[in-house]
């Protein structure tokens, strides 16, 4: 399946819902797209937006991923028609899957053991003492951005001008 066609997909699955559940006046949700993870889709609670993962998308068929759009789309249907629901896999979303025509499953059974992931980068700093740090991308930015951080074992600060300019993967 291709972007287009889920795209389709899940216009028709939104179209049979607003058919099925007379009140519901569901919009289209956006859809955006995401890869490196082993879930298939997710649905955003507060925005009307579903992503879905492109790595899976084109590693099944147009048949097995019709399963994880109707179960996204569910949950946007879920959410509008049960708004106190608590649970999100709980029997307000499976009565909606079951209306939609599908088995209300929790999780998908697609082969992910060579999906790939979200690797964190490591920036290095070196400090005054020879001490080398790996910080997260979110605090090489607080550093640049002229935040302090201490070096415990020499106690100097560690400045933007000690990054190495070395980035690893972890």
């Amino acid at each position: 399946m291709n972007k287009d066609e889920c795209i389709s997909k899940v216009t028709a699955v939104v179209a049979q819902a607003n058919n099925s559940f007379p009140h519901l006046n569901l919009d289209v949700p956006y859809v955006t797209w995401f890869d490196k993870s082993k879930v298939a889709g997710v649905a955003y609670i507060y925005r009307n937006e579903i992503a879905f993962n492109t790595d899976i998308m084109a590693k099944v068929s147009a048949e097995e991923f019709e399963q994880t759009i109707v179960h996204e789309v569910a949950h946007k249907i879920n959410m509008k028609l049960y708004p106190a629901s608590k649970q999100a896999h709980g029997p307000e979303w499976k009565y909606v899957m079951r209306v939609l025509g599908k088995v209300p499953e929790t999780y998908h059974k697609f082969d992910v053991s060579e999906a790939r992931k979200n690797q964190i980068k490591l920036f290095h700093y070196n400090c005054t003492c020879g001490q080398v740090f790996k910080f997260t991308a979110n605090l090489h930015n607080k550093i640049s951005r002229g935040n302090n951080r201490i070096c415990l074992t020499c106690r100097s600060t560690i400045t933007p001008s000690q990054f190495s300019g070395k980035i690893t993967f972890k």
